[in-house]
């Protein structure tokens, strides 16, 4: 039987065709198995600098995952969450929105967008990145609780209530929601419901300084000038640059008749935030209760000159002074 030569070349041209495409095939994956190992080498050092606060090199090693693997979700991920600790918000952003286009389905990049397009002031915004959150992991208490801290941003008061319920009920020692529903309630009028949310928050996280600022702040609208100053001396023995406790534990020392400690903590307050207008004004009122004209005048000025104008309370209490203070109010 006679061979064809024309037919068997044109066969073996076909096999050896398929040989060399398998053999590239194998070739192309076993790069890219090389280069997917190699990203997720850069990836796994980049969370170990990570979890030590060496955030430079922790981006740098995530920066080469994503070289070696540009769709690695996880390391544009990390890498915005560090970007936003180092205060790179338009870096988070970036990588965020990156890892929203590889994983749509990730619902902690939406939230953590969703809190960088709120610190930019992106309201609208980052409630909708809060609401994708929430519908892709409704268990959530991240997603729940920034939704209602953006709500109570935005003065919608209810709105913010009915968030932090969500998040207690998804986790009842979650503190910074207690803290934050006792805020809501508080602009609505509800200080019992406040005072509780707040003993609660502090039960939860006896080091937390704003929940102990805020619970100074109802005993000195109730009057109780002893445990307004406790409260907020915790707050200040916890966050010693709490502006707003010195200020309010001056008010509660005036409130009682300690002028001398009002005074020393008002000065502490505007040493801390030299632009407080309202805390001149109080300073003010203390130096006028002492007698003390001349500082009073000067602090009020000062008052005059940041907010415009004085405080009703401040004006109040100057119509009261003696005919022959020197002290103006504004007309």
């Amino acid at each position: 039987m006679q061979m064809n030569s024309g037919s068997s070349f044109k066969t073996f041209i076909a096999l050896l065709a398929v040989m060399l495409l398998l053999v590239a095939t194998t070739a192309v994956a076993r790069a890219q198995a090389s280069r997917a190992a190699t990203a997720a080498s850069y990836f796994d050092r980049g969370s170990q600098w990570h979890a030590k606060g060496e955030l430079d090199r922790a981006i740098g090693d995530y920066s080469l995952a994503i070289t070696f693997d540009p769709q690695h979700a996880p390391a544009h991920f990390q890498r915005g969450m560090a970007h936003r600790i180092k205060g790179d918000f338009d870096g988070a952003l970036a990588d965020f929105s990156r890892t929203l286009e590889i994983r749509p389905d990730l619902a902690a990049a939406w939230n953590s967008r969703g809190a960088i397009r709120w610190l930019r002031g992106s309201h609208d915004e980052a409630i909708a990145d809060f609401n994708h959150a929430i519908e892709l992991d409704p268990r959530s208490a991240d997603a729940w609780y920034n939704r209602g801290c953006a709500r109570l941003g935005q003065k919608d008061f209810q709105a913010a209530i009915a968030d932090f319920d969500q998040v207690i009920r998804v986790n009842k020692k979650h503190a910074a929601a207690w803290n934050n529903r006792g805020n809501a309630r508080i602009a609505l009028g509800n200080a019992e419901g406040a005072l509780a949310d707040f003993n609660q928050a502090i039960r939860l996280d006896p080091r937390r300084a704003s929940a102990w600022s805020n619970r100074g702040n109802i005993r000195y609208d109730k009057r109780d000038w002893d445990g307004a100053i406790a409260d907020h001396s915790r707050a200040i023995e916890l966050e010693p640059r709490l502006v707003e406790s010195w200020n309010n534990r001056a008010n509660a020392r005036r409130a009682r008749g300690d002028l001398d400690g009002a005074i020393a903590d008002y000065s502490r307050a505007l040493d801390l935030n030299p632009g407080y207008a309202l805390c001149y004004a109080n300073r003010g009122v203390a130096w006028l209760m002492k007698g003390s004209i001349v500082e009073a005048e000067r602090d009020f000025d000062q008052c005059r000159e940041l907010a415009g104008h004085l405080p009703p309370h401040v004006v109040q209490r100057i119509n009261r002074t003696p005919k022959a203070s020197p002290i103006h109010p504004p007309k």
